[in-house]
């Protein structure tokens, strides 16, 4: 039983990315990088994150910008829109500035303009950093020239996607921090069966290990066939 689209955005709609849950794999770098830009002491005016689809792009900026506005930093989360219209002196008022922008290769040619004033804020301004991700690497991005070029000045890393025994390690490090055991049929099956992206495995996951705790049974496949099937029954209803 594959989960249909509605389902995966229901899970996805009550999980919450953030940096405590978002699984590294061979991303392990780009997360401790993050986690400095969150508290403040990067010292790193530019950061680019690049991946495909499903490679943690988006969970990693939104659990930054979570984590960073928890920490007392002033944290601007910007679109096209925003970056049109932006105030360049709002920008870089704080102790600790940062700027994040998801999807830079969407970016229309006006918010490019305003891409480029904050480029140029963060080398004037020590205390204003910008975290930015897209989907292709800086030389590669649909951009003006010397919007990927400065992009490609600051530290540039490629995220990589989970490969699938990175996913079940994830899910069965998981089930082990919450002392629960899964039967050795149970990841297999999600993994071939339901979502292939790490976030929505996870939030499945944690569906999963609700729907089990209210009914004091263990995670087993019949129990998961069973979920599917109610969940997909009144997402029909």
């Amino acid at each position: 039983m594959r989960l249909d689209s509605q389902l995966v955005f229901d899970l996805l709609s009550s999980y919450a990315p953030s940096l405590a849950n978002f699984v590294a794999g061979r991303n392990q770098e780009a997360l401790t990088l993050a986690q400095r830009l969150a508290a403040g002491n990067a010292n790193v005016p530019i950061t680019y994150f690049w991946g495909a689809a499903a490679s943690g792009k988006s969970h990693l900026l939104g659990g930054t910008f979570d984590a960073a506005r928890s920490n007392g930093l002033t944290v601007f989360a910007h679109d096209s829109e925003s970056l049109s219209k932006l105030d360049t002196e709002v920008a870089v008022k704080g102790a600790s500035v940062l700027h994040i922008v998801d999807n830079v290769h969407t970016l229309s040619r006006t918010a490019g303009d305003g891409l480029f004033a904050l480029f140029n804020l963060s080398r004037l301004s020590p205390t204003v950093s910008i975290l930015a991700a897209g989907e292709q690497a800086p030389a590669s991005l649909p951009l003006k020239p010397e919007l990927s070029s400065r992009l490609a000045w600051g530290l540039v890393y490629p995220l990589h996607p989970l490969d699938d025994d990175e996913k079940a390690l994830a899910l069965a490090q998981l089930a082990s921090e919450r002392g629960v055991t899964m039967s050795a049929e149970l990841v297999p099956y999600m993994l071939n069966h339901t979502a292939r992206d790490m976030r929505a495995l996870t939030a499945l996951f944690n569906a999963l290990d609700q729907y089990a705790l209210a009914r004091n049974r263990a995670l087993t496949l019949p129990l998961l066939r069973e979920y599917l099937q109610m969940s997909l029954q009144n997402s029909g209803s």
